[in-house]
C-alpha cells in the first residue's frame, strides 16, 4: 500500500468518523475515472475538507498547500504523504514597512514619511495597510510610489510590503501532474471560512487548466465538490459531500489564451463560479442557513426518511424560495418566528426532531433532566482529574492558536 492510501485510512479511520457521526456522499458517479481532473470546493476547514475529500474521491487527488506549511512537523508529513503541491504565498513572506505611509481615497500616490520605498518595494509587490492591498506600479523616491487606486483614504499608517511571489515552479509542477493524467485539489476562495456562502473565488484555478490544456495535457476536466456541514459547532455531527456536474474547460478558451490570457481567465472563471454556485446550499449566512435547514426538517413528512439527494434539494429549494421570496412580508416573517424557534430550540438544548418525536413533553423533558443529572454524578469524579491534566494542553493550544493567529493576520 502506497503512503496516500495509508493516509487516507488514517483520515478515514480515525479522524472522520471520530469527529463526524454520519458522512453521505450523494454524485459520487459522476467522478470521472481517468483523465486530467480538477477538484474545486467550498472551504469551511484549512484540515478537514482535504481530508474529507481524499477519503471520498477514489483516485489520488493532489491538493495545492501553503509552501510554510510544508515546513511543520506534522502538517508537513502529511502533506508529503498525500503528494501536495507547496504554494509561496505573498503573505507568508510579508515584512513589515519602515516608516508610515499615507495615500488618499481613490489616489494612486502613496506617500511615505521616514520609508525607503526604493529598498523595500519592487513594482509587483504590494503595500497591506490593515485588510487593504495596493498594487505598486512604479517607485519614484524613497517616499513615494504609484500604486493602485485606494478605496479608502490612508493616513500616517504602518504597513507590510508582500512580496510579488513567482509561481512559475508551481505551475509547472501542476502542468505536470495534468499531462500525466493526474488530479489537483484546489479551494479556489483561497482561504478558509465559516461562512454559509462563497468568497470571491481566485484566477488560479483558471490558469492551471488553461495552462495545462497548452502544455499538452489535453481535455481537462472541472468537478465542482460541495462540503455541506450540518451544525458544523457540534461534536459527532453530520455531512454531505457532494459532486456536481464536471464539465470539460472549451477547447476555445484554450486558445484564447494563448493571445488573451485574461479575457479566456475571465471566461472560464464564469464557468466555474456558475458550478460553484450549483453545488452550494445558497443562504447568506449561518443563522440563515440553520433556518432554512430548520424549513426542510418542517416540510418533510414525520414518517419519511430522505435521500441525501433528497435532502440536498430540498435545501436548494428552501434557499431558492428565500432568493425569489425575500422582499415578501409573509416570508420574512415566516423567517423571522423559524430564527426564534431555532434560537429557543439552542437555548433549551434541544433539536427539532426532538419537538417533533415528542420527546420535549413535560414528562419526557423532567425524565431527560433526571438523567442528565445522574450521568453528571457519575462522570464527575472522571472529569475533575481529567481536566486538570488537560489544562496544560488546552492552556499550550490557546497560546499557540493566538500565536499563529497574529501570524496569519
Amino acid at each position: 500500500m502506497s503512503a496516500y492510501w495509508f493516509l487516507r485510512a488514517f483520515f478515514e479511520n480515525c479522524v472522520i468518523k471520530v469527529f463526524f457521526r454520519r458522512v453521505d456522499v450523494v454524485g459520487l458517479f459522476r467522478i470521472p475515472d481517468s483523465g486530467p481532473v480538477i477538484f474545486i470546493a467550498n472551504h469551511n476547514n484549512q484540515f478537514v475538507d482535504p481530508m474529507m475529500l481524499i477519503v471520498n474521491i477514489n483516485r489520488v487527488v493532489r491538493f495545492l498547500i501553503a509552501a510554510k506549511s510544508l515546513g511543520r512537523p506534522m502538517v508537513g508529513t502529511f502533506a508529503r504523504m498525500a503528494q501536495a503541491i507547496g504554494v509561496e504565498r505573498p503573505q507568508d513572506l510579508a515584512k513589515k514597512g519602515k516608516g508610515i505611509v499615507s495615500c488618499d481615497e481613490c489616489s494612486t500616490a502613496a506617500v511615505g514619511e521616514g520609508t525607503e520605498f526604493t529598498k523595500e518595494l519592487h513594482v509587483g509587490a504590494k503595500i497591506k495597510v490593515g485588510d487593504t492591498e495596493l498594487g505598486v506600479k512604479s517607485i519614484e523616491s524613497d517616499t513615494q510610489c504609484t500604486v493602485e487606486k485606494c478605496p479608502m483614504a490612508i493616513s500616517s499608517a504602518p504597513y507590510k510590503v508582500l512580496p510579488r511571489v513567482d509561481q512559475a515552479l508551481m505551475y509547472s509542477t501542476v502542468h505536470t501532474a495534468l499531462k500525466a493524467g493526474d488530479c489537483i485539489g484546489i479551494f479556489p476562495e483561497g482561504g478558509s471560512h465559516d461562512r454559509a456562502t462563497l468568497l470571491d473565488l481566485k484566477p488560479g484555478v483558471a490558469i492551471m487548466a488553461l495552462g495545462a490544456m497548452q502544455a499538452g495535457a489535453g481535455s481537462v476536466k472541472i468537478v465542482p465538490c460541495g462540503l455541506n456541514y450540518f451544525d458544523p459547532y457540534r461534536f459527532r455531527s453530520r455531512v454531505i459531500v457532494e459532486f456536481g456536474d464536471p464539465f470539460e474547460v472549451p477547447a476555445a478558451l484554450a486558445e484564447q489564451y494563448a493571445t488573451d490570457k485574461r479575457g479566456a481567465v475571465a471566461g472560464l472563471m464564469k464557468l466555474v463560479d456558475d458550478a460553484m454556485k450549483g453545488v452550494m446550499p445558497g443562504a447568506q449566512d449561518y443563522e440563515e442557513q440553520q433556518a432554512l435547514l430548520t424549513m426542510r426538517a418542517l416540510y418533510k413528512p414525520r414518517n419519511k426518511r430522505l435521500s441525501p439527494e433528497e435532502t440536498l434539494k430540498l435545501n436548494k429549494m428552501f434557499a431558492m424560495a428565500r432568493i425569489h421570496m425575500g422582499k415578501d412580508e409573509r416570508f420574512e416573517s415566516l423567517m423571522t418566528e423559524v430564527i426564534e424557534y431555532v434560537e429557543l430550540l439552542r437555548s433549551a438544548s434541544l433539536r427539532d426532531r426532538d419537538v417533533r418525536m415528542g420527546l420535549a413533553r413535560d414528562k419526557s423533558m423532567a425524565w431527560r433532566t433526571v438523567s442528565a443529572l445522574l450521568q453528571l454524578l457519575l462522570l464527575l469524579p472522571l472529569t475533575v482529574p481529567t481536566a486538570v491534566l488537560g489544562l496544560p494542553v488546552a492552556a499550550v493550544t490557546a497560546a499557540l492558536a493566538k500565536r499563529e493567529k497574529k501570524q496569519a493576520l
